[in-house]
């Protein structure tokens, strides 16, 4: 998703702005889950944490700051992305379980789920961009 997606995405952003920002409710919900993960487990540091803490969240914090509300777009758009990030994470996750239990043996439909996944993040923002006469891409107030 970050490697072929995101570039993909962002080279979309200027017609399709909603598509551009997909990645950054990815983001941020990746920062949400490393740090819940490592208060769960009972230490802070897990795979991703440093990551998450030190690109994510200042990353994804400048972005709602600098494009959201009076003046940019609005905070609808953002509850949307937020909400479709979850839902990448809870695909990403439902299509890795099963090879990891032992419950298929082979990883290649986990493999195909990652792809559409990927597909995903670029095709269901350009139709919430469509979404009602774009009301999430006019300007906040």
């Amino acid at each position: 998703m970050f490697w072929f997606a995101a570039p993909i995405a962002a080279l979309l952003s200027r017609r399709h702005p909603l598509v551009g920002l997909a990645i950054y409710g990815v983001m941020s919900v990746n920062v949400i889950a490393h740090l819940m993960g490592g208060i769960v487990a009972g230490s802070i540091y897990n795979p991703g944490w440093l990551t998450a803490v030190l690109l994510f969240l200042p990353l994804t914090a400048w972005v709602v700051h600098a494009l959201f509300g009076r003046g940019g777009f609005r905070y609808g758009a953002w509850v949307f992305l937020i909400g479709w990030g979850i839902a990448l994470h809870l695909i990403l996750a439902g299509s890795l379980v099963p090879p990891m239990k032992g419950l298929i043996s082979t990883p290649t439909p986990a493999m195909v789920i990652q792809v559409v996944n990927a597909g995903l993040l670029i095709v269901v923002p350009w139709l919430a961009e469509r979404w009602r006469d774009g009301v999430l891409i006019r300007p906040g107030s």
